[in-house]
């Protein structure tokens, strides 16, 4: 950050902390429904405990890496990781922060070993 970002620090001169940039996205959402508000308090309630006293311009690809595995080692399912990453994606993304570590392409979801579905066969017994 050769060039300070002025609009990362708060009025008394302080960076901004993820917590409260995540507060500040998730009031803005009043374009979606309760069920998807509900999705974001939860997935804020999975990534603010590691990352919210975190200065939001200090993030990096290895801090979202290390957030997607704890997430797996508590037992996550792969779409719950990959919903809460998507979450702390939006609210770097209203943050300004870019390039944004959460879309990084070196960010790994844990691979999931999917059960293979067998439909019933159309024959009557």
């Amino acid at each position: 950050m050769r060039v300070p970002r002025i609009e990362l620090e708060s009025a008394d001169g302080e960076t901004a902390r993820l917590s409260r940039v995540a507060g500040q996205w998730r009031c803005s959402r009043i374009d979606v429904a309760e069920s998807t508000a509900t999705t974001h308090r939860v997935n804020l309630r999975r990534i603010l405990p590691r990352l919210g006293d975190r200065p939001i311009a200090s993030l990096t690809p290895n801090d979202v890496g290390e957030l997607v595995e704890a997430l797996h080692n508590l037992g996550l399912a792969r779409e719950s990781i990959r919903k809460t990453r998507a979450t702390l994606a939006m609210v770097l993304d209203f943050g300004g922060i870019h390039p944004n570590p959460a879309r990084d392409r070196r960010v790994k979801l844990p691979h999931e070993v999917r059960r293979e579905v067998i439909p019933p066969s159309a024959g009557m017994s």
